[in-house]
């Protein structure tokens, strides 16, 4: 049973990645589409929907692992639904430009919204700024990331549930999950008008502070019943899913809208997957020695800790750089309209 558990976690976590791969795109598209102030929110229905979808698509995929070969059905399955977002958004979607929803270039001609030529030097640039790289660095320090790989087998390793009954806390954390990505998307929105420009990292904080303090209760005390463990997953997921809504327009806000694509590309695609990789491997190799709860410790709460410390430092940081951008922007539409 718990190969079979292990192949329904690949086929599940397979679609998590294909996902975030589709998401990666969107992350490029949706900054087009809308303002600074309504990113959270844009993005909060991004993940949350993908979330969504992925949950349901993934408990019936994970059907096939009874099948011999069932995983090559399973894989097929999730290309096709890959395949069919892709045609889906080449016949129905409609690229509105570079800058298009920022407020200083929406009227003004394409030639005039882009003063920067990208290029391998334009976009290695983007380490120059110092906000990006924090957060590219926090993205390695993201221990959240294990949850949904390990916690069904912490479960059944650790507190002797079966696999089915263990199985069951992946509902309520898809439910938290969605719950917690479009919340945050409002959070953001109203924190934006409270605190403008430190409203953001001190949300992005708290999240990290509440999410190591739910796991050491929910991953370092053993309670009766799977009950707890589904309202505990819940938090957990929910508290994992307010992330992308506040440190998706973090990142955006301090890189200019023509580089915004390849940011994200290396945010998602680069730097989450290397975090995914590491912590996958890291945790499978320790767990077989010191026990799936030590691991837990260690990276649910100790490192996700250190994370909440790290993002201190962007009170500094990303005021002068997001601010940065506003005034490039500023200068591009007075060019633009020849105001000296």
């Amino acid at each position: 049973m718990r190969a079979e558990l292990r192949a329904a976690a690949g086929v599940q976590h397979a679609d998590g990645r294909c996902a975030d791969r589709r998401l990666a795109a969107g992350e490029h598209d949706h900054h087009r589409l809308v303002d600074d102030r309504r990113r959270g929110q844009a993005v909060g229905l991004l993940y949350g929907s993908a979330q969504l979808f992925g949950s349901v698509l993934g408990q019936l995929v994970a059907l096939f692992t009874g099948l011999t070969d069932g995983w090559r059905y399973g894989m097929w399955t999730i290309s096709a639904c890959c395949v069919l977002a892709g045609l889906a958004v080449a016949v129905l979607f409609r690229d509105p430009g570079v800058g298009a929803a920022e407020k200083q270039l929406a009227d003004l001609d394409d030639r005039h919204r882009v003063r920067t030529t990208v290029s391998p030097r334009t976009v290695l640039s983007l380490f120059r700024i110092p906000t990006f790289s924090l957060m590219m660095v926090s993205r390695l320090l993201s221990g959240h990331l294990l949850v949904p790989i390990f916690g069904v087998q912490f479960l059944v390793v650790e507190r002797g549930f079966s696999n089915a009954v263990a199985a069951t806390v992946l509902v309520p954390f898809g439910l938290g999950y969605f719950a917690g990505t479009v919340g945050s998307g409002w959070l953001v929105r109203l924190v934006d008008r409270l605190a403008p420009r430190r409203g953001r990292v001190g949300c992005l904080q708290a999240v990290q502070v509440l999410f190591a303090a739910t796991a050491f209760l929910a991953t370092q005390f053993s309670y009766p019943g799977i009950g707890v463990y589904c309202v505990f997953w819940a938090l957990l997921g929910a508290l994992q899913g307010m992330n992308p809504p506040i440190n998706r327009p973090v990142v955006a806000a301090v890189v200019l809208p023509e580089l915004r694509g390849h940011a994200f590309a290396i945010f998602v695609t680069v730097f989450e997957t290397i975090a995914w990789a590491l912590f996958s491997l890291g945790a499978g190799h320790f767990a077989a020695s010191l026990g799936v709860q030590t691991v837990f410790l260690w990276t649910l709460v100790a490192l996700m800790l250190v994370n909440g410390v790290l993002l201190t430092a962007l009170h500094a940081t990303y005021p002068r750089d997001a601010q940065r951008v506003e005034t490039e922007l500023s200068r591009r539409r007075d060019e633009a309209l020849g105001v000296r």
